[in-house]
């Protein structure tokens, strides 16, 4: 019965030390993420949380344009009802489908609007006693079938104690093989459309082939919206989406 009490009260001593050290790990983990940067010198520091954080925008930018058919601003051949409207990739027996360097061009639109809500007023920096003054950004994207580049213009000036620092180009690159696949599966939809009816033959082996699910929804005039799901294709917790809208010529 000694043993076995010793054995239990060993259990329990361990697993309690266990739980604090979770806990412990928990804590530490978010303030060695805050300071991680802060680890390499300052000018270091600075160059790469502004890079990590255009990789993050770009990459919540080519998600979240994909949702409006690959635009942050729509274009003229769009729906006009929705409540959320779509481009037009095919509309009067002309294709619309966008090109790589429109897709990139919209991404570069999208990191320049959005990139201070990552960039945080660099609080991060500020609260270890640097100042930093930022220029707005002017982003130059190119996008391949592979990768995705982004050569960002921002001039920022860091500062500290009687020292001084300039900043104008960074730069950062991300794969895009999922997102590449999946905009040529759409391409291949929408070269199948042939002005008067929605061909569900012409793609249903291709989506079922790249594990795509593929819903169209009627709209009015002749109109329908594709919605390219991937499930395989995730930011976080959310799912690759492509939406776009086919307008078939009236019969």
């Amino acid at each position: 019965m000694s043993k076995r009490g010793q054995v239990t009260t060993f259990m329990i001593v361990g697993l309690f030390t266990l739980l604090v050290f979770g806990v412990i790990i928990s804590l530490s983990g978010e303030k060695a993420k805050n300071e991680y940067y802060l680890e390499l010198s300052g000018e270091q520091a600075l160059v790469s949380y502004v890079e990590s954080c255009l990789i993050s925008t770009a990459e919540k930018g080519l998600f979240q344009n994909s949702k409006a058919g690959g635009y942050f601003l729509l274009p003229e051949h769009s729906t006009t009802d929705l409540f959320e409207n779509l481009p037009y990739f095919y509309e009067g027996g002309q294709t619309f489908f966008p090109s790589n360097s429109l897709l990139a061009e919209q991404v570069g639109t999208y990191v320049d609007t959005m990139l201070s809500f990552c960039l945080d007023d660099f609080r991060l920096f500020q609260e270890q006693g640097y100042t930093i003054i930022a220029g707005k950004p002017t982003s130059q994207v190119t996008l391949s079938s592979s990768k995705l580049r982004i050569e960002t213009e921002m001039p920022l000036t860091l500062a500290w104690e009687n020292q001084q620092k300039e900043f104008s180009l960074f730069q950062a690159s991300l794969l895009l093989e999922q997102f590449s696949a999946d905009w040529q599966i759409a391409e291949k939809i929408v070269q199948e459309q042939n002005g008067s009816e929605i061909c569900l033959s012409c793609f249903a082996n291709l989506a079922a082939e790249n594990n795509l699910f593929v819903s169209i929804v009627p709209l009015a005039n002749d109109s329908y919206l594709f919605d390219l799901r991937d499930n395989d294709y995730l930011l976080g917790e959310e799912k690759f989406s492509l939406q776009f809208a086919v307008k078939n010529d009236a019969e």
